[in-house]
């Protein structure tokens, strides 16, 4: 049994309803689902930065590979060592200091910045001011590639471009955001532009002319493949300089075990005349592409998370919004009066809601109008197979939807339903065979219990004919009813030996001389 609201009175016992649903579970799992999803784009939105920056550094390192073969290229020519030598500085003073060098490294980047601006000059693009904020935060990346080999976006503290400008205090554009270009191997600032021009992401990023700023950097170190280390870091001035939290991601983390599964693998030991340093190079850009692979499938997990999470929000929003439609129901007596608002028990037959339904038509002014003097009217309707029926016939309740039940719920449920039908049942459709008095006999409606795919459905009635069935309808019982009826039927105390008629499926008659009123059956 369950219950329904009434919206509206269509005249004769039809009304317009809306079941009562118990929409808290479904609504809590809703809005938990839509917590999830939301918290689940933030990460996803992380993990697509990472796969972005693990895409970047494999063409980095494409570069750097293609820049060491060179190198070593060189080397076989001149005949000398496999490492190459330092770079000469361009000025043999710090032109802010008018003092030699303290780190001749630093020598490096004024060209460096130059030759960016040169191509940038080439597309129309405008120069870039060097920020030292901006160049803290490239040299902190710079030295850390150097030390560990790894070309990466990411800094040994775990942050990415943004979360080191943002470290240094350098409030940047959040909505042009940061830019960052590497180029490794390279064996002079215009080479290590034109390294940075043939990969389209730091292309894009280098040549972009919504930045304004950068910050450069040059470490050479012997022992690393490369050897020559150049970085460039783009931003425009802003409000946005929160710092941000290190990464941590399923894209990152997938990429950083696939990666460290190399570092077991051990550079062999060469001469001086074979590639060394090469074979390093090419084991590291191995590396940068199972990261790639690695953080290119946990975003694609995500994105198949999400679609699962999405498609159970969309099911869950449909139930709701299918709970609340609107539905025409017979109420089983011929009771008119049922006030808008009121909470009126349901028989849902065959002991259980069914959304089966079939179009219909009834003639209205017929049941309520015996002399003939209100106009007959066609009221087109769709037939459920649960009908209204007065309070106090049957314990009654509010319907749930089995998809926010747990899976065990379920299953007892229909585990038990069968039994239920046949042995236990509630609610039955009938169809009358003959009437005496206020006794009848009938032909119930067959019914199957449920089956699916896997399990066919199951006859839940030895016999369908009933015999001597007593008729409740007061004030009149039997008197209005006659052969070929549609009944509706309650087995009392679910009790198959003690069916009894207690209403009209549909189109109910009202008694001769007085009809029941909803005030009296309350």
């Amino acid at each position: 049994m369950g219950q329904a609201t009434i919206i509206e009175s269509l005249g004769e016992g039809l009304y317009r309803v809306q079941l009562d649903y118990d929409l808290t579970p479904l609504n809590g799992e809703l809005i938990r689902l839509q917590a999830a999803q939301d918290a689940h784009f933030v990460l996803l939105l992380k993990a697509l930065q990472t796969l972005d920056m693990k895409r970047q550094a494999t063409a980095e390192a494409v570069s750097a590979s293609n820049a060491v073969l060179e190198q070593w290229k060189q080397a076989l020519i001149n005949e000398t060592q496999e490492n190459p030598p330092t770079l000469e500085p361009p000025e043999q003073n710090d032109p802010e200091t008018g003092q030699p060098w303290e780190d001749t490294d630093r020598a490096q980047e004024p060209p460096f910045l130059a030759a960016i601006n040169a191509a940038r000059a080439a597309v129309s693009a405008p120069a870039l001011s060097r920020n030292s904020q901006l160049d803290a935060a490239i040299l902190a990346l710079m030295r850390s590639v150097a030390a560990t080999g790894r070309i990466t976006h990411v800094d040994g503290s775990g942050y990415a471009a943004a979360g080191r400008v943002a470290a240094q205090g350098y409030a940047y554009d959040g909505e042009i955001g940061v830019g960052e270009a590497l180029a490794l191997g390279a064996l002079s600032p215009s080479a290590a532009v034109q390294s940075i021009l043939r990969a389209t992401a730091t292309k894009t990023a280098l040549l972009n002319p919504a930045y304004t700023d950068a910050g450069v950097a040059y470490v050479y170190r012997a022992a690393s493949p490369y050897s020559h280390h150049w970085g460039a870091i783009f931003a425009t001035p802003g409000v946005f300089s929160t710092t941000e939290s290190p990464e941590k991601d399923p894209a990152k983390t997938a990429a950083d075990e696939a990666g460290s599964a190399l570092d077991k693998i051990t550079v062999p030991t060469v001469s001086a005349t074979q590639p060394g340093k090469l074979s390093a190079a090419c084991a590291l850009t191995q590396r940068a592409v199972n990261e790639e692979r690695a953080a290119d499938e946990a975003v694609k997990r995500l994105l198949v998370e999400s679609m699962e999470r999405n498609r159970r929000i969309e099911k869950l929003t449909a139930l709701k919004a299918a709970s609340l439609e609107l539905m025409d129901l017979w109420m089983c007596r011929f009771i008119e009066d049922a006030p808008v608002g009121a909470t009126v028990p349901t028989a849902d037959v065959p002991g259980y809601y069914d959304r089966k339904t079939t179009s219909r038509i009834t003639v209205m002014n017929q049941r309520n109008d015996p002399d003939g003097l209100i106009p007959d009217q066609d009221l087109s309707y769709i037939e459920r197979i649960v009908n209204l029926v007065p309070p106090g016939l049957a314990s009654t309740g509010r319907l749930r939807h089995a998809e926010v039940m747990s899976d065990s719920a379920v299953f007892v449920n229909l585990a038990l339903e069968p039994g239920h039908l046949k042995w236990r049942p509630i609610w039955r459709y009938g169809t009358l065979i003959s009437v005496t008095g206020n006794v009848c006999s009938l032909l119930l409606d067959a019914v199957m219990a449920r089956g699916n795919a896997e399990c066919a459905a199951l006859p839940v009635d030895a016999t369908l004919e009933l015999l001597n069935v007593p008729i409740s309808y007061p004030p009149c019982h039997g008197e209005v009813f006659e052969a070929g009826d549609a009944v509706l039927v309650l087995f009392e105390g679910q009790q198959r030996e003690h069916p009894k008629v207690v209403g009209f499926r549909r189109e109910p008659r009202p008694c001769p001389g007085g009809r029941i009123s909803w005030e009296q059956i309350q």
